[in-house]
């Protein structure tokens, strides 16, 4: 079955499924108003940007303080029409927000999929949404591009040329899409980022990936578009020298994303991992355009990002080109997406002054939604007073009062105007650090109260949990530190049947009944393949014949090599390694 297929069912289950659960009305026009909800968000600008659009069609965007250029990058925010969309919407610009004034960028690049129109709704009512999301995006107040997705196309394809250009004409976009541009689709434009002293920083370049070639089968960046883009890349490198740096922005994927990964895998030296997770298959289209070999011939571009595909973030450098995902926002296209977390953020791209150095970085937004003061989902308990609870009396010490009475008999957490508070027999207890329980669930308190910087694993009655900003965090799987050891968790909890390998920020590792083995030395598999593990950690150095469970194989830099067959001679004798397996021929 083919990825749009999949992509396809998924989309109306979504549908299906949200029909089932809510009593469904198709809303008018009239009443898609977000106005009320929208008026909490105050702007984000630090009016640092000017923006000029040039005669030649680029864009002059320059940035009138000293430091580095931040670019954002939010795809897939995916909001749509529709009264059983509206929370999941507060949800979505929840959380973009809550990123963008947690992170600060310059700029703002909009990958695709904004705009999510839906089979049921008239074109009247999707444009309500459309005026939703511009004056959502308007409002933050930092400059932004709007590259096309497919289901961006899904919605403008309803109108004419003339009418896209109009409607995004009332928008503070930078991308005015010219019905007299002679390149195919909407959002290709090209943006020179200047530092104060006007030097050139760098160039970023938006691609329009359109959206079906058929109904089996997506659509790329066009020929004439790649075209395009070399001459951008050829006329910049006279104007600004041969060494300047561009980076690249779509919504679908190249196929040479798909390339990148299983070269990854096959240990080909062309592909570097940088970082991120492939969960699920790459949706690209079929045809394979001439974009990644431009890229590679120009030696221009650094990176190319793009969305579409709402589970992988992975990075890889392929060659000579960074093939990057970024995190998405969705809470609505993907069945239950509602309810992960692990791929929810954005990428931001961060550019030095020098027009050298660069870094890119992968958000996730719950590592920063309980630290902000932003509308973000926030899980924290909301303060309130009442007449029961916390009481400062006279001789300046907190206590605990059930209709008036001290209750010297509560221990627990208890609310007052300053936060939450753990209480021993009646009376705030500054002395207690460790877990508590309150009708919103499990918490962290330091010194007798919830510490919302904490992040790691702490003890209560039940076993070792994780803490995520003071919060116990029942989504969080991977390993964690305690004074014991380094452990697995999985669901927020040590995972005492885990044996085999994960990952810190340290790197690989190998786990025994749940706890780093610092004694195991052999071979262990993870979703890249096998690899050698020389007392608890992943080894890199090793290369030579190793055994698991199915034979014995000829390892290189700590992986095995599928690729290798030739003879090979150790203190165990003479090896025939046949694509990595090795059978012994002569023993010592």
């Amino acid at each position: 079955m083919s990825g749009i297929k999949v992509r396809q069912i998924i989309f109306f289950l979504s549908i299906i499924l949200l029909s089932v659960s809510v009593n469904i009305k198709l809303t008018k026009a009239e009443d898609v108003n977000m106005q009320d909800y929208m008026s909490k968000y105050s702007s984000l600008s630090n009016d640092n940007i000017i923006t000029t659009k040039n005669d030649d069609g680029s864009w002059s965007i320059k940035k009138t303080d000293d430091g580095d250029f931040k670019v954002l990058q939010l795809t897939d925010v995916h909001l749509s029409a529709g009264d059983v969309y509206t929370e999941r919407n507060k949800k979505a610009m929840d959380a973009v927000y809550t990123i963008v004034e947690q992170e600060g960028p310059d700029l703002i690049e909009m990958t695709g999929d904004y705009v999510f129109a839906m089979p049921y709704t008239d074109p009247a009512q999707d444009y309500e949404t459309f005026k939703m999301c511009v004056a959502f995006m308007d409002k933050l107040g930092v400059p932004w591009i709007w590259t096309f997705g497919n289901h961006d196309h899904d919605f403008f394809d309803r109108y004419s040329d003339e009418q896209v250009h109009a409607m995004l004409d009332t928008s503070n976009t930078l991308i005015k899409y010219d019905i007299n541009y002679n390149v195919d689709g909407y959002t290709n434009g090209e943006f020179r980022l200047y530092n104060s002293d006007d030097t050139l920083n760098r160039i970023l370049i938006s691609l329009d990936s359109h959206d079906y070639v058929s109904d089996n089968d997506y659509d790329y960046v066009h020929d004439n578009q790649v075209a395009w883009y070399e001459n951008v890349i050829n006329n910049d490198k006279k104007l600004f020298g041969e060494d300047v740096q561009s980076f690249v922005y779509t919504h679908i994927p190249l196929m040479e994303y798909n390339d990148a990964w299983n070269a990854f895998q096959a240990g080909d030296t062309r592909a570097e991992y940088i970082l991120g997770t492939k969960r699920e298959d790459v949706c690209c289209s079929s045809f394979r355009g001439k974009l990644g070999t431009s890229m590679s011939n120009l030696k221009s571009t650094q990176a190319i990002f793009c969305g579409h595909d709402h589970l992988n973030d992975y990075m890889i450098k392929y060659c000579g080109v960074i093939y990057a995902y970024s995190k998405s926002i969705d809470y609505s296209a993907y069945v239950d997406i509602e309810y992960k977390t692990e791929q929810r953020g954005a990428t931001m791209l961060t550019l030095n002054y020098d027009g050298v150095d660069y870094d890119i970085t992968s958000i996730k937004l719950t590592d920063i939604q309980n630290t902000s003061n932003s509308y973000s989902n926030d899980i924290k308990p909301t303060n309130t007073i009442s007449t029961n609870g916390l009481k400062l009396d006279s001789d300046g010490i907190w206590r605990y009062y059930v209709n008036g009475i001290l209750d010297s008999t509560y221990t627990g957490m208890a609310l007052n105007e300053y936060g939450w508070w753990y209480v021993t027999d009646g009376v705030i207890d500054f002395s207690y650090t460790g877990m508590a329980l309150n009708e919103y669930g499990w918490w962290y308190m330091t010194n007798g109260v919830v510490d919302f910087d904490y992040t790691g694993m702490a003890e209560n009655e039940y076993g070792w949990w994780y803490i995520t900003n003071g919060a116990l965090d029942l989504s969080y799987t991977g390993m964690a530190l305690n004074k014991y050891n380094w452990w697995y968790m999985r669901n927020g909890a040590v995972d005492f049947d885990y044996t085999g390998m994960a990952e810190n920020e340290y790197g690989w590792w190998y786990i025994t009944n749940g706890a780093l083995d610092f004694n195991y030395t052999g071979m262990a598999l993870n979703e890249y393949g096998w690899w050698y593990m020389a007392n608890g950690a992943l080894d890199l150095s090793y290369t030579g014949i190793a055994q698991n469970e199915y034979g014995s194989w000829y390892m290189t830099n700590g992986r095995v090599n599928f690729r290798y067959t030739e003879k090979v001679k150790d203190n165990n004798g003479v090896w025939q390694v046949n694509n990595g397996f090795a059978i012994n021929q002569v023993k010592n």
